[in-house]
């Protein structure tokens, strides 16, 4: 009898302690309306979609953003013969939930392509779920190919999910959809294939490559616990795909040279080597030819322009069509070179009285950065970042550039011409709490300010309405915005 009053006790208590999170969960995935479709995640649903209605044998090319911004698969579709699915989106997804949903549409006859980018976070098991919950507000029964083992991560982050989509849902009932200049949205996915196409015709990087995303062609990733531990989930993937009759290839991505660490033969041979040796498929695209001209890219060191998706498109039917030994006509369209890196004007004229308060290294497109604080400045709680000195726009802050100071709050200035925080920007600045952003998010002119990465103790506060917490950039840098 105490066995059975245990069992029961026991049973009530789990209820007590699961009924909240399935009322959370309820909540935010049944009663309130989605509202997250709008944003650049928003576009996995009709992702997804494609991949499970194309009939026939068809081309599937999964990875991270280098692929939606990367491919005409209206080209490709023309130039191989076969349909294709453009399975690439945002890689704070993580590589693992690309490859958990695109598995149910695999059939026989297939050819998947794997092409993630060549980044730590992206060649590891990294799983959000936090944007993994956002991406599929729009059709949540996209949970089932999730794998199980993320489940209680899922149900871990819904009560953050739950939280935010309730303020969202009540901003756009009180004051309509939101109007954003931001290029990171759902719209600028094409209808029919999916490939984002907002138009890109050349680098607007300021100095032509993001300085905080390295690309490592050495031991840094492919020596790592993290890659080997990803290396066998693909594996297991490749196989469970090739039982269904399909025939699993790995592409390499395209990659700014200006970001990569190595170049030389040796090293980059031996990357190349120990990626195919972990690795249980064929790869079909040499390595060199992905590591491209500054001018073929956009706005990352993997996100193509215009130009850069043309010769990825044209270079990848090729790959395909030599690993399957099969030839239709011979492709006709040239591929365009890399356009002109554009110039930068770093002519500050005027004085800003913050100016003053900081200390500077030149950089060698003649902007200004910020690599500390002057004698003045480090008796100060609050700062702002000037928008020149010296008669050279600031545009960048250097790692440790406030380490050892007094700073408590520092403002970004609607106008300011800051364009990044390199990685470690606030290493040592222990008393720093208050991050002030009003400079607009960006568009395709003026991309938002690179960021990489905060202490713990920094919350960020934008202006109401401000793209920045759902923003591709920032929104997967563990910050707390207000």
């Amino acid at each position: 009898m105490k066995r059975v009053k245990l069992i029961i006790l026991t049973l009530l208590a789990l209820v007590a302690v699961l009924l909240p999170f399935v009322g959370v969960t309820l909540y935010a995935t049944v009663i309130l309306p989605p509202v997250y479709g709008d944003t650049f995640v928003g576009a996995l649903d009709d992702k997804y979609e494609r991949l499970n209605t194309v009939e026939g044998p068809k081309v599937v090319v999964v990875g991270g953003s280098s692929v939606a911004f990367g491919l005409d698969s209206e080209k490709l579709e023309e130039y191989i013969g076969m349909p294709v699915v453009n399975f690439g989106l945002y890689a704070a997804l993580g590589t693992k939930v690309m490859l958990d949903l695109s598995e149910s549409g695999i059939g026989e006859g297939d050819i998947v392509i794997i092409s993630p980018e060549l980044d730590p976070q992206t060649l590891s098991l990294y799983f959000s779920a936090d944007t993994t919950l956002k991406a599929m507000d729009e059709n949540f029964s996209m949970v089932w190919d999730i794998d199980h083992e993320n489940w209680f991560n899922l149900l871990g982050g819904m009560w953050k999910f739950a939280s935010e989509k309730r303020e969202r849902y009540l901003s756009i009932k009180e004051n309509g959809p939101r109007e954003s200049e931001d290029i990171y949205q759902s719209k600028y996915f094409d209808p029919v294939y999916y490939d984002f196409e907002y138009m890109r015709p050349e680098n607007v990087m300021s100095e032509y490559y993001d300085v905080n995303t390295p690309i490592y062609l050495d031991g840094t990733i492919v020596d790592s616990a993290d890659f080997a531990d990803f290396a066998e989930y693909l594996n297991n993937y490749i196989e469970r795909c090739e039982d269904k009759g399909a025939t699993v290839y790995f592409s390499y991505c395209p990659m700014n040279e200006m970001a990569l660490t190595h170049t030389d033969e040796e090293t980059v041979s031996a990357f190349d080597a120990k990626m195919q040796s972990m690795i249980d498929c064929e790869f079909i695209t040499d390595i060199r030819t992905m590591m491209l001209e500054a001018g073929y890219f956009f706005d990352t060191n993997f996100h193509l322009n215009d130009a850069g998706v043309v010769l990825r498109t044209i270079q990848l039917a090729y790959d395909i069509m030599f690993a399957v030994g099969e030839f239709g006509e011979m492709i006709a369209d040239r591929i365009p070179p890399a356009p002109p890196l554009p110039g930068v004007d770093n002519i500050f004229e005027g004085e800003d009285e913050n100016a003053v308060y900081f200390l500077y290294q030149e950089l060698d497109n003649g902007s200004l950065a910020i690599v500390g604080l002057s004698e003045l400045g480090k008796k100060q709680a609050s700062l702002t970042v000037p928008l020149g000195a010296e008669g050279k726009k600031v545009t960048v802050i250097e790692a440790g550039a406030f380490s050892g100071t007094a700073l408590r709050q520092l403002t970004v200035s609607a106008d300011s011409n800051l364009k990044a925080f390199r990685n470690g920007a606030f290493d040592g600045a222990g008393e720093l709490r208050r991050l002030y952003v009003l400079k607009p998010s960006g568009d395709d002119i003026n991309p938002p300010l690179s960021f990489a990465g905060a202490h713990a103790d920094l919350v960020v506060y934008v202006p109401e309405g401000s793209d920045y917490p759902t923003h591709y950039y920032w929104s997967e840098r563990g910050l707390s915005f207000e």
